[in-house]
């Protein structure tokens, strides 16, 4: 598991990217809680491609930027916190 943390519009938020049954599932979470309209995935197989390619890539820390920027340039709302 992987979690960045972030401000916006006064809410505290953080980035979670966890792996689970194959699969690296990438999320924005508040107090616990997925807030984020969108959820970011890619199979362990990609992920391990994408760092052993010529060219490597942290493909998990890439979905991260991504979910990330997308809250912040308003892309993706927010849901309120349950």
């Amino acid at each position: 598991m992987r979690t960045e943390s972030f401000e916006f519009k006064g809410r505290k938020l953080d980035v979670i990217a966890v792996e689970a049954d194959g699969n690296w599932v990438v999320t924005i979470r508040e107090n616990g809680h997925t807030v984020g309209r969108m959820e970011y995935r890619a199979t362990a197989e990609t992920v391990n491609d994408a760092a052993t390619a010529i060219n490597s890539v942290d493909l998990v820390s890439e979905m991260m930027k991504i979910a990330r920027r997308d809250v912040l340039d308003d892309i993706v709302g927010l849901n309120p916190v349950p």
